[in-house]
């Protein structure tokens, strides 16, 4: 059946199906499936006329109750925005988007929301959220549910016959290939749900390749990645939910594949979404998607269609109430750097490469991030001074131990702890969080964006957040900043962004800009405009100056 898509924003279609998003389903005679659009306004009114008046037998589907059942559910009280996206994914028919800012509550959102259906439930998060969500299951849920990780040795088939009403399933993206052949074929899903947690992990659309067969024949197979499997996990349950902070990743095109997982087929396929949002055009060698020259196209239209399957919770509406959050942005001249390590055999191999100039650039963010080690090391002063508790986020494990090394050395009475793929279990690591926290004094956490962006929870307690390195994408940013503006913090935040004037950090400015102001044209949100704000040149004085008289607003109120 062919996807209608309208030829231009004011809306003439070409097809028999509707504009992407919720709708009536309505069948004729059982030959032919048609999907009438909830909007109509975007259909030529004789088409539209055809559709609505023909003969067909209206089939809408039953929605869920718009009030959330607490049966299974103990002792929670939600937030109002919480309840209010919770009974909007209910109300238009149990499928949904959450857009959240972080730290709003997304993991007990999702929980509430899989706690509606009698089928079984499969959670995809990382893999440090799964102690999260089985904490909020043990506190408040009846249901018990079977975490895969290394930690838990009971046999599932020993759950399944200790649990016969329902059961859920947390589970890592990574291990999604082997929930598909061992765990999802013994669960009840066709009644059953699905939460996507931090869904912009199976943003790549490139789900499918195609293959010469010996008689010449080409056949798409799929590429066994993330965003495939999903796409085999979100087929087998009628419910889908999506959960993230930052939907938008990238660039545009990353969103078809969270809005496909949740609606299946209700969008078209990536090439048209691609042609119709992306502004993409075909080229030389197939199309071309992601030319920033051209811009991108029909932004209204598509926010619109987003509004009817989204429910987005900006940062500035979820704390209101918490104390003020200051960017500072420091372009650091040469004259303050110190002398760059050696890096002499990376550029040598760099040379080598097939994409020498991704891993070229990847040196030169190293040597920039060594320039500015003994300038953040002498920073830190403020922390023990004032004895706070500081975050830093840095590219890679090496410029994380170096910098531990130097902390350690310069401040002996100040703990450090340090966090990285390859140092210390993810239960570990949520426990050195935690020893954090409660440090009496200043105290410094330390560790790669990877292992801490998107999962750790209790940095809330920090004072500032700093990005040793600057991040290639938006995403990285807002997701490092949610770990420490979250519910729970009160106290003012500053998040620091020290730029080494002359290096490969000013390319890197230079390339995240027009991503930001791409991402804020949909994923509306005051951190990243801010932050784009800050690296225009904006004030950045001045943010410094208000983070410590807020600070020191707060300290008199609590009377130290």
């Amino acid at each position: 059946m062919k996807l209608l898509y309208p030829k231009q924003e004011e809306g003439i279609v070409d097809g028999l199906r509707s504009v992407p998003g919720l709708g009536i389903w309505a069948t004729k005679t059982g030959k032919h499936l048609i999907q009438l659009p909830r909007n109509l306004e975007y259909i030529e009114p004789a088409l539209r006329q055809r559709l609505v008046g023909a003969p067909f037998k209206l089939d809408v589907p039953q929605s869920h109750t718009t009030s959330i059942d607490f049966s299974r559910i103990h002792g929670l009280q939600l937030y109002g925005y919480q309840t209010a996206g919770v009974e909007r994914m209910l109300s238009q028919g149990g499928s949904g988007h959450l857009w959240w800012a972080c730290g709003t509550g997304k993991t007990i959102a999702g929980i509430v929301w899989a706690e509606q259906w009698e089928g079984d439930t499969i959670i995809l998060c990382r893999k440090n959220n799964i102690y999260g969500y089985r904490r909020t299951y043990q506190r408040f849920c009846d249901s018990r549910p079977y975490c895969l990780i290394e930690e838990n040795k009971e046999p599932f088939d020993d759950y399944l016959l200790r649990v016969k009403d329902r059961r859920v399933l947390i589970t890592t993206w990574a291990a999604l290939p082997r929930v598909l052949k061992e765990f999802a074929p013994r669960m009840r899903l066709k009644t059953g749900s699905v939460v996507f947690d931090e869904i912009h992990i199976a943003k790549d659309y490139r789900r499918y390749c195609s293959v010469m067969q010996p008689d010449g024949q080409t056949v798409w197979v799929g590429k066994g990645n993330t965003s495939y499997h999903a796409e085999q996990l979100s087929r087998l349950v009628p419910y889908r939910l999506a959960t993230s902070a930052t939907p938008l990743a990238n660039v545009r095109i990353d969103l078809w594949s969270p809005l496909d997982l949740i609606h299946p087929d209700e969008w078209g396929t990536w090439a048209q979404f691609a042609k119709r949002y992306c502004n993409a055009y075909m080229g030389e060698y197939g199309l071309i998607v992601r030319d920033r020259e051209r811009g991108y196209s029909c932004t209204n239209e598509l926010n619109k269609r987003l509004d009817q399957v989204v429910h987005r919770v900006s940062d500035a509406e979820a704390k209101a109430d918490l104390p003020p959050v200051y960017w500072e942005v420091v372009f650091i001249p040469g004259e303050l750097q110190n002398r760059a390590m050696s890096f002499a055999t990376e550029l040598k191999m760099s040379a080598k490469l097939k994409n020498h100039k991704a891993y070229a650039l990847e040196v030169g963010l190293m040597m920039a991030a060594s320039r500015k080690l003994r300038w953040l090391v002498d920073r830190a002063q403020e922390a023990v001074d004032s004895r706070q508790k500081w975050v830093f986020f840095c590219g890679r494990r090496q410029e994380a131990e170096r910098l531990r090394d130097e902390l350690q050395g310069t401040y002996k009475d100040v703990p450090v702890w340090l966090v990285h793929s390859e140092h210390g279990t993810m239960q570990q690591h949520q426990e050195w969080v935690e020893a954090y926290g409660n440090a009496p004094g200043a105290a410094f956490f330390v560790g790669t964006w990877q292992s801490i962006g998107e999962s750790l929870d209790g940095l809330q307690c920090s004072h500032c957040l700093v990005f040793t390195r600057l991040p290639y994408t938006p995403r990285e940013i807002e997701q490092g900043i949610g770990r420490g503006d979250r519910i729970g913090r009160t106290h003012a935040l500053r998040v620091l962004l020290p730029i080494a004037e002359g290096t490969k950090d000013d390319h890197v400015v230079s390339i995240l800009l027009p991503k930001t102001e791409d991402v804020t044209d949909i994923v509306s949100g005051t951190r990243l405009t801010s932050f784009a704000d800050k690296l225009a040149g904006m004030d950045d004085q001045e943010a410094a100056d208000l983070f410590i008289s807020s600070l020191a607003k707060v300290e008199d109120d609590d009377g130290d």
